[in-house]
C-alpha cells in the first residue's frame, strides 16, 4: 500500500489526520506512525498534517473547515486535542481521536481505548457522532476542565521531560510538591451566575465533564451536553490534608466524596483571587486570574463509540 502523504495542500472532502510528533512516549511513536496506514484500510485514508509547534493544530483545524473536510482525527494527547478543538469550535466538522498522549483524558471520558490505534479507527470510520458543550476561559475553549489554583501552578510546572518518561506520575509528583510549597491559600471570589462566593481556598476548578485526570472524578454529575459547567471549590483546613485527600481519592480510583469541597453548577463563571493565581485550561496555562468562564452549548461534535 502507498503511504497518504503529508502535504499543505487541504482538497475538499475526505479526513485531515492532525498528528503531534512529540506527544506521548515511545509506543505512540510507533502508533502514530502506523495511522495513516489504519485510516486507509478502515476506508479514511487521510491527508497529513503533522504539527510543527504550538498553534499549529489550531490553525491546521481551521483550514480545514475552510475546506470542506469531512473529518478532522486528531492523534495526540488531550493538549494537542485542545489546540485542534479551537479550530473546530462553532463548526460542524467532526473530530474523531486517536489517543496518543500522557493522561488521554477525553477519550477515558468516551470510553475510547487508550493502547488500541486500530480500534480507535474504526471508530472513527463508524462515525457515530456526538454533539457536546465546550467551556470557554477568557475566550479560549476547553472541553473537560479548566482551573485555578494549585491546580494552575501544577500545570504551568509539568515539564515535556518528564511528563513523557512519567506519565500521569508527573503529575501526581508534581501536584504534591506545588501542596507541600503553599503555606497559604488564595482569597477567591466565584461568582456563578451572579451568585458570588469569597473565603480562602486552594484551587476552584470548572469542569464540563466528570473526569479531571485518569482516575480522579471531582465532578462526578457533569454531563458534557447539559449546558452547565460544574463548580468545584477546595478548602480544606491545610496543605496536608488537601494532599492526603485528592492523592488519596487517585489511588482509590475515584468514586468517593472529598471532603472540603463546595459546589456548584452554572452558565457563566468568573474567578477572582487575591493573590492572583494561575489557571489552565484543559491542562495548558492560561496565564493569571481574574478568568470568566461560560459554557458554549452544543458547540463541538465527537465522534464516539
Amino acid at each position: 500500500m502507498t503511504a497518504p502523504l503529508q502535504t499543505d495542500h487541504m482538497p475538499a472532502g475526505g479526513t485531515l489526520l492532525i498528528a503531534n510528533p512529540v506527544s506521548g512516549q515511545a509506543a505512540a511513536a510507533r502508533s502514530r506512525e502506523r495511522l495513516p496506514w489504519l485510516l486507509a484500510e478502515a476506508g479514511l485514508p487521510p491527508t497529513v498534517h503533522i504539527t510543527s509547534g504550538p498553534g499549529d493544530a489550531t490553525q491546521a483545524a481551521r483550514d480545514a473547515v475552510v475546506a470542506g473536510f469531512e473529518r478532522v482525527v486528531v492523534a495526540g494527547g488531550d493538549g494537542t486535542t485542545n489546540e485542534v478543538v479551537q479550530g473546530l469550535a462553532g463548526s460542524h466538522t467532526p473530530l474523531g481521536l486517536v489517543p496518543l498522549g500522557t493522561g488521554n483524558v477525553l477519550a477515558r471520558q468516551l470510553g475510547l481505548g487508550v493502547d488500541d490505534p486500530e480500534g480507535a479507527c474504526r471508530v472513527i470510520a463508524a462515525n457515530k457522532q456526538r454533539p457536546v458543550d465546550l467551556g470557554a476561559a477568557n475566550g479560549r475553549h476547553f472541553v473537560l476542565m479548566a482551573g485555578a489554583g494549585i491546580d494552575g501552578e501544577v500545570a504551568a510546572q509539568v515539564q515535556g521531560f518528564w511528563k513523557d518518561r512519567l506519565g500521569m506520575w508527573a503529575f501526581v509528583g508534581e501536584f504534591a510538591a506545588q501542596a507541600l510549597a503553599h503555606s497559604e491559600q488564595h482569597m477567591f471570589r466565584v461568582v456563578v451566575d451572579g451568585q458570588a462566593l469569597e473565603r480562602r481556598m486552594w484551587s476552584v476548578l470548572v469542569c464540563n465533564a466528570a473526569q479531571y485526570a485518569w482516575r480522579l472524578s471531582f465532578a462526578p454529575a457533569a454531563q458534557m451536553d447539559d449546558g452547565l459547567l460544574h463548580v468545584v471549590m477546595f478548602h480544606h483546613p491545610g496543605r496536608f490534608q488537601l494532599l492526603s485527600s485528592v492523592v488519596g481519592e487517585w489511588l482509590r480510583g475515584g468514586g468517593t466524596e472529598i471532603p472540603h469541597v463546595t459546589q456548584f453548577r452554572g452558565r457563566q463563571v468568573e474567578v477572582h483571587a487575591d493573590p492572583p493565581a494561575k489557571w489552565q485550561a484543559d491542562g495548558e496555562t492560561g496565564g493569571t486570574t481574574p478568568v470568566r468562564l461560560e459554557v458554549a452549548h452544543l458547540a463541538l461534535t465527537l465522534i464516539v463509540p
